[in-house]
């Protein structure tokens, strides 16, 4: 798994919410929705490979497959059986990947 930034708002118990930023964000786009969305929701926000303060990404190009990977290992670290997906922009690119690819993961 790359190392990637991630944060975890909401009840353990709520089911499992992953939110993608767009190209050139971070998790920080998303501060505002959260207020509503940790009340249905377990929401976690994951800084892309390459948007993330905390480490120095690998060199790239990236491709949408290994984006993809990256949030399908996060979600097995998580220990997580099954998530829904919200992504804007690069971030959809990436849901939708994850959605045709590891069908059994998305809700």
């Amino acid at each position: 798994m790359i190392p990637t930034s991630y944060k975890i708002d909401g009840p353990d118990s709520a089911p499992p919410l992953v939110l993608l930023n767009s190209l050139g964000s971070t998790m920080d786009m998303w501060r505002y929705q959260l207020p509503f969305l940790t009340q249905r929701f377990k929401v976690i926000r994951v800084d892309t490979r390459g948007h993330t303060r905390d480490t120095k990404p690998p060199s790239g190009p990236y491709s949408i497959q290994e984006l993809g990977s990256d949030i399908v290992d996060l979600i097995k670290h998580l220990d997580l059986n099954m998530v829904s997906l919200c992504g804007l922009s690069l971030g959809g690119m990436i849901a939708m990947n994850i959605a045709a690819n590891q069908p059994n993961l998305v809700d």
